[in-house]
């Protein structure tokens, strides 16, 4: 690992234990984009094992998606919040489906629709701070 990726990867920790829940939830946005793009990298330039990158990369955005997922609220009494949660579960799961997809096939093509998915959710996110 190189000194700069080590640095990147220091303060990205750092930034995750400091943040708040907010901010967490925008980080985790941001990953799951960060992954898209270097598996639509890997697969556009096809660097010595591509496939195990593409992989690598899909597996962690499904993972940070099923982390988003579970801290939904979904049995809390408000039915404004639980509705909202259901929504976004429901987002979640797609867009997961759309990366277990595109590991299958080893395609780019579903990663646009999470691209999608996940790049409105985080500027809508980012937008919502009371």
């Amino acid at each position: 690992m190189s000194t700069t990726t080590a640095a990147i990867a220091n303060y990205s920790q750092s930034s995750a234990v400091t943040a708040s829940p907010h901010e967490v939830v925008l980080l985790a946005y941001e990953r799951v984009l960060t992954a898209c793009n270097r598996a639509e990298h890997a697969d556009r330039v096809r660097p010595p094992m591509w496939m195990q990158m593409f992989h690598n990369e899909t597996v962690l955005a499904q993972a940070i998606l099923v982390e988003l997922s579970t801290g939904l609220s979904l049995d809390s009494g408000d039915q404004e919040v639980v509705d909202l949660a259901e929504k976004l579960d429901s987002l979640y799961r797609y867009a997961a489906q759309q990366l277990a997809q595109a590991n299958v096939k080893k395609s780019s093509s579903p990663l646009a629709v999470v691209h999608m998915i996940v790049d409105g959710l985080r500027d809508a996110w980012a937008c919502s701070e009371l």
